[in-house]
């Protein structure tokens, strides 16, 4: 018979595939774990701060909350005063039935209630009884003569402040400094501070600065809902799709490494600031941050560009290139208006879901009282931490996630909450954190590029910087 005809040709053997580099799908429970540690820890932090005395422990837990329920009453009460005098008396009331053993720790709950009750009822006689210097409440024995002096200025202060019927401009300014100075501006000094202001006749200032900013501040809600309008628009009618993640189309493979660069990058930043937090007492706690995240940083640079599960990375792979750069900063800038409106729900929202939940106050917020502290504060929250954060939690943990589960939407509601959740405010910061983190995937998503993210990043917090520094000063 011809071959031709019937025959079957030789059997070709297909050709060899090379071995599929195996991924690590484990991490993600690894990373999962790390989160969560992480979380409980900060609320943990908020709950028991390490290095306190116990009675100071209760102080520091009942004026944070106290701070919570007096901000929520002057958002809700507006002009009306009434709810504020009413949260104010019941919390110097609650300190004073506090059960404190030290004299240190009778004499802060003592300055603490003199500030409530003056807030209270500012005509009332001041009780000035229980004002001491004592430091027995101090765990640190080379820190107290510090604190000493820092309290007694204090009292000097407060001494000076309740006793007056009016101060001069120039008085005024030096007891605001005392106050907010000695007490790193934390709250109820920050109430005292403004009595000062009051006194001197300066409040008009401030109350003219803050109509303009509850003035911006609505008209960016407006600007922000009409650009979401457009937005949508644009996106139902299919001319604004969006790019995809900048490393759309990569394998599961190039997810894992992502995922591991994040623990890595965990890791880092506990290690990093465990090690640079001892440069506190040298230059201060402010610029001991800004180095720890400048270190942070470098690292991180370092390992993106290691090959990991044999996948080497670049920055402009990951999405931190100048391609597009002036659109991409419009997007970001863009994204910082669409902001305004949700922040604006979402921070009364997360007072009245998550209060149950403990919350703090961000470092920053201190560090801006130490020497130099304003400096180190700008280039910390509105330049290094913005880099460090966009370049893992979205350029990493978001992409690998995006690229793991094939999905839009999950990926951006969990590093949305993984990076809410790991920050120092607690709870009641959680969905305003979150939504941060939300914008900046779905920037990301949006224009295939990390950089707008970034922008948006480091203009909120920017912006939040200058606020409180032009409130407290």
């Amino acid at each position: 018979m011809n071959q031709s005809s019937g025959a079957l040709p030789p059997h070709t053997p297909p050709p060899e595939r090379p071995p599929a580099v195996p991924g690590a799908p484990h991490i993600w429970l690894v990373l999962g774990l790390a989160f969560a540690a992480l979380s409980g820890l900060a609320l943990y932090s908020i709950v028991a701060p390490s290095g306190l005395h116990p009675d100071q422990e209760k102080l520091v837990r009942l004026v944070r909350n106290l701070e919570l329920r007096y901000g929520q009453a002057e958002v809700t009460g507006g002009p009306d005063k009434d709810r504020t005098t009413e949260v104010a008396l019941e919390g110097a009331e609650e300190i004073e039935a506090l059960r404190l053993r030290t004299d240190g720790a009778k004499g802060v709950a003592a300055r603490i209630a003199l500030i409530l009750r003056q807030v209270a009822g500012p005509t009332d006689e001041p009780d000035f009884s229980g004002l001491t210097a004592a430091t027995d409440d101090v765990e640190d024995s080379e820190a107290r003569e510090d604190v000493e002096r820092a309290r007694t200025r204090l009292n000097e202060a407060l001494r000076e402040l309740y006793s007056a019927d009016e101060l001069s401009p120039e008085r005024a300014k030096k007891l605001r400094q005392t106050l907010l100075k000695e007490s790193s501006g934390r709250w109820p000094y920050s109430l005292a501070a403004e009595r000062a202001d009051e006194l001197a006749g300066l409040t008009q200032q401030k109350d003219t600065f803050l109509l303009f900013v509850a003035g911006a501040t609505i008209l960016l809600i407006l600007a922000g809902l009409a650009g979401w309008t457009l937005y949508l628009m644009a996106r139902a009618s299919g001319r604004l799709k969006p790019v995809g993640v900048p490393m759309r189309g990569a394998s599961v493979v190039v997810a894992d490494s992502l995922g591991m660069r994040m623990f890595l990058y965990l890791l880092a930043l506990a290690v990093v600031f465990r090690l640079v937090g001892g440069l506190a007492g040298l230059v201060g706690a402010a610029w001991a941050s800004a180095a720890a995240l400048a270190c942070v940083i470098l690292i991180g640079v370092v390992l993106i560009r290691q090959p990991i599960l044999g996948v080497p990375l670049t920055l402009s792979g990951l999405g931190l290139s100048r391609r597009n750069l002036g659109k991409n900063v419009l997007w970001g800038l863009g994204g910082l208006i669409a902001n305004v409106p949700a922040l604006a729900l979402l921070g009364p929202l997360g007072y009245y879901l998550f209060r149950w939940i403990p919350s703090g106050e961000h470092p920053v917020s201190q560090q801006l009282y130490d020497p130099g502290g304003i400096l180190a504060s700008i280039v910390a929250v509105a330049f290094l931490a913005p880099v460090a954060e966009e370049m893992f939690f979205r350029g990493c943990l978001y992409q690998g996630l995006a690229l793991r589960m094939r999905s839009a939407f999950w990926p951006i509601l969990i590093s949305s909450f993984a990076f809410a959740a790991i920050h120092p405010q607690g709870g009641v910061a959680w969905p305003a954190l979150a939504w941060i983190g939300a914008m900046g995937a779905m920037l990301t998503r949006q224009t295939g590029s990390l950089v707008p993210a970034l922008v948006m990043h480091a203009l909120h917090n920017g912006s939040i910087l200058a606020l409180a520094l032009l409130l407290g000063r």
